[in-house]
């Protein structure tokens, strides 16, 4: 049974009352073991998915599952970069755009704080995002 197959099947499964279905653009890991769960559900019993392609696909699910737990790890990885450069201003005088007025103003750090996700440095009274500081000194 070819994937267009398969695919076609289960499009026509989650289609409701004619209404195409509309997901995803890209296949992620649950979107391959559900397309490998539907070959294997509606394969021809006389003719069984041969050993090396079944071999080759779960090593793609393997590779797939990889490449996704590498993605997080990167985003962890430059989360906590701009985490330890934030912290690394703290005690510096800084050049920065105040958001509201915008103007620069110059302060020196005294805190960090994480709102959101995002660091923000704590210069006098207020919270700056880091993409606003043009110059650092000692």
């Amino acid at each position: 049974m070819s994937t267009d197959t398969i695919i076609s099947n289960e499009t026509r499964l989650k289609n409701q009352g004619g209404v195409p279905y509309k997901g995803s653009q890209t296949l992620g890991k649950d979107d391959f073991l559900k397309l490998l769960v539907a070959q294997l559900k509606y394969q021809d019993p006389l003719k069984p998915l041969e050993d090396k392609e079944f071999i080759a696909q779960m090593a793609q699910f393997s590779s797939l599952e990889q490449m996704q737990n590498l993605g997080k790890l990167q985003e962890n990885l430059i989360r906590e970069s701009i985490v330890g450069q934030a912290i690394n201003l703290i005690g510096r005088t800084v050049d920065a755009l105040d958001p509201e007025t915008n103007e620069v103003f110059t302060g020196k750090v005294s805190a960090m704080k994480m709102v959101g996700g995002q660091p923000k440095l704590i210069i006098g009274d207020k919270e700056v995002d880091m993409g606003y500081i043009s110059k650092v000194t000692l």
